[in-house]
C-alpha cells in the first residue's frame, strides 16, 4: 500500500484536530509542520477554562462568534506555550484563514499556508485589490497538493 503524500497526511491531521472544536458555526483546525514534523495544533475553541460555544452558546459580535479563538491563534498559542519555535513553520488550515489570522500566522514566522477548503465569510476580512494579491498570494496554496 503506498504512502500517502505528506501534504495530504498533514491536511488529514488538521481534519482531525478540527473535529474537537467547540463552536458549531465551524468547526476549524491548523496544523503547524517543520521539516514534516508538527510543531503546534489547534482549533476553533474558547481560550482555557473559559466557557465554550457548544455549552453555554455563542456570543455574537456583527454576526461572528467572539467567544471561540480561532484555530490559527490556539496553534500558535500552543507552541508559544510549549516553547516551540514557529519560525519557518508551514500552516495546514482547514478552512481559509481570516485576515487577522493570516498576520498572525505571518508575524509568527510561517513560510507557507495552505488551506484546505474556502470559507465564504474568511472573504468579508480580506483586503481587495490586486497590489494585495501581489504582496501575499506567494503564501497560499489550496487543497490537496503535493510537493
Amino acid at each position: 500500500m503506498p504512502r500517502t503524500d505528506w501534504n495530504t497526511f498533514f491536511f488529514k491531521v488538521a481534519l482531525e484536530v478540527a473535529e474537537q472544536a467547540t463552536c458549531d458555526r465551524l468547526h476549524a483546525g491548523t496544523v503547524l509542520v517543520r521539516d514534516r514534523r508538527i510543531v503546534a495544533t489547534g482549533f476553533n475553541g474558547s481560550p482555557p477554562g473559559h466557557d465554550h460555544c457548544d455549552d453555554v452558546g455563542h456570543l455574537l459580535m456583527n454576526n461572528h462568534c467572539v467567544r471561540t479563538v480561532h484555530s490559527e491563534i490556539n496553534a500558535i498559542a500552543n507552541a508559544a506555550r510549549m516553547g516551540v519555535s514557529t519560525m519557518g513553520a508551514e500552516a495546514y488550515v482547514t478552512a481559509t484563514p481570516c485576515w487577522p489570522c493570516v498576520k498572525a500566522l505571518l508575524s509568527a514566522g510561517i513560510s507557507r499556508i495552505y488551506f484546505y477548503r474556502v470559507y465564504a465569510n474568511a472573504a468579508s476580512t480580506w483586503p481587495e485589490g490586486e497590489a494585495f494579491a501581489k504582496e501575499f498570494g506567494e503564501w497560499f496554496e489550496v487543497g490537496f497538493k503535493s510537493k
